[in-house]
């Protein structure tokens, strides 16, 4: 007996479309695996990142605090040590350069009499150079 060729060849054709099917929805199923680890991972991502800004904007929220603080702490250490702000100093400057006397220009500032004319003496010998 002996096998017509056609359908050997009929066959061969139904068995490569089989394994190209099979092949075929392995790949889909696959590819459907992938997606769902895909977003897995881009979800998984995301909150690492959300968990890092807040982390972020509370140290840049404390870094505010600290500057804000260590702003008054030179503003009191610039008081504590009896002397002159540069604010004060560049306003009895000001009142000098205008011609105010320099016990007059201490009462306007208040600042102490002779910090005015040790300022006022200074400042006289620098124009001086």
């Amino acid at each position: 007996m002996m096998i017509d060729p056609g359908l050997l060849a009929g066959g061969g054709i139904l068995a490569a479309l089989a394994c190209g099917l099979s092949l075929g929805l392995t790949l889909r199923s696959h590819r459907i695996r992938m997606q769902a680890a895909q977003a897995a991972l881009r979800s998984e991502l995301e909150l690492l990142l959300d968990a890092r800004h807040a982390e972020c904007a509370g140290q840049i929220a404390q870094l505010g605090e600290s500057v804000s603080e260590l702003a008054k702490n030179a503003q009191s250490v610039d008081a504590a040590k009896g002397g002159i702000t540069r604010s004060a100093r560049a306003q009895a400057m000001q009142l000098l350069r205008s011609g105010m006397s320099p016990d007059n220009a201490a009462a306007a500032v208040g600042i102490g009499r002779r910090e005015m004319h040790l300022l006022a003496s200074v400042s006289r010998i620098l124009i001086m150079k």
